[in-house]
C-alpha cells in the first residue's frame, strides 16, 4: 500500500527523531481554527488520543514494526559505511 502525504511526513519525522528510542507517545487531537477577515483569531484543541491509525488514509500504525524497520535500516547503513571507510 502506498503511503499518503501524512504517512510520508510521519515516517520522515520518526526517522529524524533522535529521541525515538526513549519512551514517548504520539497523539492526535481535533484542532479547530477560527478565522476573521482571513486571519486566525482563535484556536480550540480538544482532548488528545493515542495515534493508532493514520487520520488521512486509515492505515494502522504499528510502532513496534516501525521502530524495528528504522533500527534495521540504520544498522544496514552503519555496516555499509564501515565497509566503505
Amino acid at each position: 500500500m502506498k503511503n499518503c502525504s501524512f504517512c510520508k511526513l510521519f515516517y520522515s519525522a520518526l526517522d529524524n527523531d533522535e529521541y525515538f528510542k526513549n519512551p514517548h507517545e504520539y497523539t492526535v487531537s481535533l484542532i479547530v481554527r477560527y478565522y476573521y477577515d482571513g486571519n486566525v483569531c482563535g484556536l480550540l484543541t480538544y482532548e488528545s488520543s493515542p495515534l493508532n491509525f493514520c487520520p488521512v488514509c486509515g492505515k494502522q500504525l504499528d510502532f513496534e514494526k516501525i521502530k524495528s524497520e528504522i533500527k534495521n535500516r540504520l544498522a544496514y547503513e552503519f555496516i555499509h559505511t564501515e565497509e566503505n571507510a
